[in-house]
């Protein structure tokens, strides 16, 4: 399968990667097309909404990720959930992605490792946005939390005060981990 292009302009197309570019570990990117999405991209001003890392789970490769609002049944409690490719990168959750590589293949494989037992744990997702309390985790949130446990810092930053009336305190941004020196591009779509 390959990777299809996408823009705004285009939405109605997939953009789904290759399952054989990924590896567990790998950090993966998508712009959203919702409201929230919307506000990650002002507050933030890169080119992505949400993050995710590649897991490799009963013989597929899948994404951990923590994102409100996207449960499977109505009732459910917002938490860290696991998605297919598909899933995550589906049309009517993604418009454009990316995919970065851990330049440390050893914390590559740790990072993933940890991710999967925070999943199984059932992490609930931080509608705070408070990231000095890592009992509940947001997207970017999970992924330095999980690269801290791994001995790595991912980020440099410690948070941006964001003009949002409900978040009080610093949070980690998408393009904060796009950028990191601790990540290598493998490919934007």
């Amino acid at each position: 399968m390959a990777f299809l292009s996408c823009s705004d302009s285009c939405e109605d197309k997939k953009i789904i990667p290759n399952e054989s570019e990924l590896q567990g570990g790998d950090i993966v990117f998508r712009r959203g097309k919702g409201i929230e999405s919307k506000a990650v991209l002002y507050a933030d001003g890169g080119l992505f909404s949400h993050v995710g890392i590649v897991v490799e789970y009963q013989g597929r490769k899948m994404i951990i990720h923590s994102v409100p609002w996207e449960q499977e049944h109505k009732d459910d409690e917002d938490k860290i959930k696991m998605d297919s490719i598909e899933g995550f990168f589906s049309r009517e959750r993604a418009v454009v992605g990316a995919i970065c590589r851990p330049i440390d293949s050893l914390v590559c494989k740790q990072s993933a490792k940890y991710a999967i037992e925070l999943f199984h744990n059932g992490i609930l997702f931080d509608h705070d946005y408070d990231s000095s309390d890592t009992s509940k985790l947001y997207c970017t949130e999970l992924l330095t939390f999980i690269y801290k446990k791994c001995g790595r810092k991912l980020v440099e930053s410690d948070g941006h005060d964001v003009n949002f009336p409900l978040i009080k305190h610093k949070v980690i941004l998408p393009s904060d981990i796009y950028n990191s020196k601790q990540l290598k591009l493998i490919r934007k779509f």
